[in-house]
């Protein structure tokens, strides 16, 4: 997969990039910080590869840049290896519906989803950035004394709680 991807960007299609009119109506609509005006995402697609941030059971999180919204989320992609799986792929699909449905403080907000060219379902939703409740964990397990007086039982007790 190269580093744009999704589906073709709307800002992209509004004009060749490359001209002053779309850098000027797109900086006089709420452009780039500073007059640095718009830059469109490569090949005129809708997401930009910036980071890997974990993997789990049948996808990969990557973090990305949304160049028509412009706002960093985190783009959950299914796993090469069980892409062409059509149970599997149902499942996904299912995955992104289902929380798209819900609003909790604890379940970040499903924003797109699409198909790369390469077939891999992929679905957008809000960044959450932090610790994980593992990591926590962990520390406290090896005494770190920070981590001890941050995260007291009753803290802990209220995540878990929610």
């Amino acid at each position: 997969m190269g580093n744009g991807f999704g589906r073709q960007s709307v800002v992209a299609r509004l004009g060749d990039p490359d001209t002053q009119e779309t850098r000027v109506s797109a900086a006089g609509a709420g452009g780039a910080a500073g007059g640095a005006g718009f830059v469109p995402a490569a090949a005129g697609e809708k997401y930009q590869l910036l980071a890997e941030i974990g993997a789990g059971g049948m996808g990969e999180v990557v973090l990305v840049h949304d160049a028509d919204l412009r706002r960093d989320v985190a783009m959950k992609l299914m796993r090469e290896d069980v892409a062409r799986d059509a149970v599997l792929r149902r499942k996904f699909v299912a995955e992104a519906q289902a929380t798209s449905q819900l609003e909790h403080p604890g379940i970040p907000p499903v924003h797109d989803i699409g198909i790369t060219p390469e077939g891999r379902i992929w679905f957008t939703m809000k960044v959450v950035r932090g610790e994980t409740l593992a990591d926590v964990l962990r520390k406290l397990v090896l005494g770190a004394a920070d981590t001890r007086r941050t995260w007291n039982l009753h803290k802990l007790a209220s995540v878990l709680e929610r």
